[in-house]
């Protein structure tokens, strides 16, 4: 098992997170991959700010999602019509 398989994270050059994720990913993993609380992965969901797939009592995050999430235009929390004083 690599590295990356084991921490979500990239391990080497020109390699992305994403080379080794499942297709579906749970809470858990997607807070490693992104280096965020669970908790934090949880009100991205509900906000539906980050697709998922309830299976039980827990949620699915498709990888797809977790990528647009990571090249969307916003950043998430921000308003981009709000001024920036």
């Amino acid at each position: 098992m690599t590295a990356a398989a084991t921490t979500g994270r990239p391990t080497g050059p020109g390699q992305t997170w994403a080379s080794d994720a499942p297709e579906l990913m749970t809470a858990a993993e997607v807070s490693v991959a992104l280096r965020v609380s669970r908790m934090t992965i949880y009100r991205l969901i509900e906000r539906s700010e980050l697709p998922s797939v309830r299976v039980g009592r827990s949620f699915r995050i498709p990888r797809p999602g977790v990528e647009s999430l990571l090249h969307g235009p916003t950043v998430l929390g921000l308003d981009p019509g709000a001024p920036t004083d």
